[in-house]
């Protein structure tokens, strides 16, 4: 029985309870957010450390007339609740009902609000709520000096889960904070200067030396001193997990009409035990009992993370040379511990990451850059121009791509494909397995420019490995299975379903190739062309956006060897942007499950005689 959430009906509803009935819907809300994500696993330590936080700002702002945008979905679980969707429990890590903003770009994206609003004449507050390591990002820092510059009312909100409970120091800091920006210090301020400037001769200077006095009580507002430099208001740190507090600053912001950050100091698991313990844990955390805190779902399969982490330290202590760095993706303690003044963590800013690596290559270093694949998006512009431009030896491990077995708690990776093998110079592997994608590793290192290695989220396959990973033959394809009648050329994580699909097709007197691409760039050319010459039909799998994929990579061989009366048919994921879903269920909708790949086979049987690569279709069923 939960008596506060159930009188919740929407966001307004909190503007009627009192101090302490907000603590009590703040425990109420973690029980759902705790009883939720034991079912699906999630980020859990992450929401934990935001409920007090959402639940201030909905008690201060009036959404969803005021806008409040969130950087990044881990921080929104108890806005998904406030909202008034609590039917909507099962799809709280979805983000079912709030506004998410891409890492790092909710500053910018609310500074547009702010700007809009003032066009329109209309009357609206706009708050960003932004993580303490997405505001290193190139990105957020020029959105806060945008939203400086402009000056319109705003606030952002810095959500730091990285500094300890606050200290005497940090209470003074907050004191001065607030009475520095304080509505009486703010109206008396202006006065005094207006009465000093009108002094004949001395004015301009008195005022001066009150500024200057002014800077001076700042500079004891560490890091206060850098905001207010980009002429931003501070207002911090302010302890994250007191409401009261909280509704105080956000008040006092939204009072001051100009663009406020507000520094709120939160702990990760709050209010979960074994997630207070250990918070890193279970913000990448799968099913568990939430009695216990204990993993439900046990596999003695690594995941593929895991097993990258593994090869990279192994490979980095035979080889002075390499060095990792990281940008959002963990799993690297291990290499931190280890290695430390080899291993580099620059947190949400990928960009910099890129350019970073590329300045190591430069000197000398193999530098291996582990990145989401939501985050390498955001640096092609560094892995265009800074490395493949330059033909560095730099590494790209990029986890997260295609549809991870998650259980949906994160974007799918539908692009990576696509994106990265546009780029001249890079080398671009997928594995099938947590053992392939170690000697992918090796391969890529042993290279004298750019390679990309994408991979999944979750356990791999669970295959064993004999002595240390064999470098690939760049370019080099695996037949898997031999054929007769078509050829079924998949890579990553397809290739075992692809193999299923076979075995389905042979029982129904279809033998079917199947090759384990490897390599989407470049393709293994020569055994790509013999196939399609034997068989006349070609069937491609991915999990990845049909648009400029893997299957697009095979049409342009084939067109490029004068190849076109081949048919192909194309299995992968089709053109709008997926939401986080089990991964199991979408591979079923879009066939990429062994029967989608067995039916896939059969119409392109069906389309013969082959038909014009013009005619070419792709499959998402």
């Amino acid at each position: 029985m939960r008596p506060i959430l159930s009188m919740v009906q929407g966001p307004e509803s909190l503007k009627h309870l009192t101090d302490g009935q907000l603590k009590a819907l703040a425990a109420e809300v973690r029980e759902v957010i705790i009883e939720e994500m034991a079912s699906t696993g999630g980020a859990l330590s992450s929401a934990l450390g935001a409920v007090e936080l959402a639940i201030a700002l909905h008690a201060v702002f009036d959404a969803p007339r005021d806008k409040l945008l969130w950087d990044g979905g881990h921080l929104a679980p108890t806005h998904t609740l406030l909202a008034g969707r609590t039917e909507s429990v099962s799809t709280l890590h979805h983000g079912a009902g709030r506004r998410e903003e891409g890492a790092s770009a909710a500053i910018s994206e609310a500074a547009g609000f702010a700007e809009a609003r003032a066009l329109a004449g209309e009357d609206y507050e706009v708050v960003a709520v932004v993580d303490g390591g997405a505001v290193s990002a190139g990105v957020a820092l020029e959105g806060l000096a945008q939203a400086a510059r402009l000056g319109r009312r705003m606030l952002i909100v810095l959500n730091d889960r990285a500094f300890a409970p606050a200290s005497r120091t940090e209470a003074l800091s907050a004191f001065l904070s607030r009475m520095l920006a304080g509505r009486l210090y703010t109206t008396v301020r202006q006065d005094i200067l207006t009465l000093l400037r009108a002094i004949p001769g001395v004015g301009a200077r008195l005022a001066g030396a009150v500024g200057r006095a002014e800077e001076a009580a700042r500079g004891l507002l560490a890091p206060g001193r850098r905001f207010h430099r980009l002429g931003l208001d501070y207002l911090g740190p302010i302890k994250g997990h007191t409401i009261r507090r909280l509704r105080r600053a956000f008040e006092t912001a939204r009072a001051l009409g100009r663009p406020v950050l507000v520094h709120v100091v939160t702990r990760r698991g709050t209010g979960y035990r074994p997630s207070e313990q250990h918070p890193d844990v279970y913000d990448a955390i799968g099913p568990f009992d939430p009695a216990t805190g204990r993993p439900t779902r046990q596999t003695a399969r690594p995941t593929y993370a895991e097993a990258f982490a593994e090869a990279l330290l192994a490979l980095a202590e035979a080889d002075p040379s390499v060095v990792a760095v990281t940008a959002g993706v963990g799993g690297l303690k291990t290499f931190a511990k280890r290695l430390p003044e080899r291993f580099y963590d620059v947190g949400g800013a990928a960009q910099h990451a890129v350019a970073f690596a590329a300045g190591l290559a430069r000197q000398g270093l193999k530098a291996v850059v582990a990145v989401p694949s939501e985050a390498i998006q955001r640096g092609f512009d560094q892995v265009l121009h800074d490395v493949c431009l330059k033909n560095l030896p730099v590494t790209f491990a990029v986890e997260g791509a295609g549809l991870g077995d998650d259980g949906g708690r994160a974007p799918h990776g539908a692009f990576d494909l696509s994106t990265l093998r546009l780029a001249p110079n890079m080398v671009l592997m997928v594995p099938k397995d947590e053992g392939e994608l170690a000697s992918m590793l090796e391969a890529a290192l042993g290279l004298e420019g750019p390679a990309a290695l994408v991979y999944p989220r979750g356990p791999g396959v669970g295959v064993e490995r004999d002595g240390p990973p064999v470098p690939l033959e760049v370019g080099r394809a695996e037949l898997v299975r031999p054929g007769r009648h078509v050829a079924l050329w998949a890579c990553g994580p397809s290739v075992r379903p692809a193999c299923d699909a076979a075995e389905r097709l042979a029982e129904e007197g279809v033998e079917a190739f199947v090759v384990n691409a490897r390599f989407v760039k470049p393709i293994d050319n020569a055994l790509l062309c013999e196939q399609a010459r034997q068989v006349g039909v070609l069937v491609t799998v991915e999990e990845n956006a049909l648009a400029g994929g893997f299957g697009s990579a095979v049409l342009e061989v084939l067109e490029m060897a004068r190849l076109p009366e081949t048919t192909v048919h194309r299995i992968g994921l089709p053109d709008r942007f997926i939401e986080p879903v089990s991964s199991g269920a979408l591979r079923r909708t879009v066939g990429l499950d062994a029967e989608g790949i067995a039916a896939g086979v059969r119409r392109a049987l069906q389309d013969r005689p082959p038909i014009s690569l013009r005619h070419a279709r792709g499959s998402t069923r």
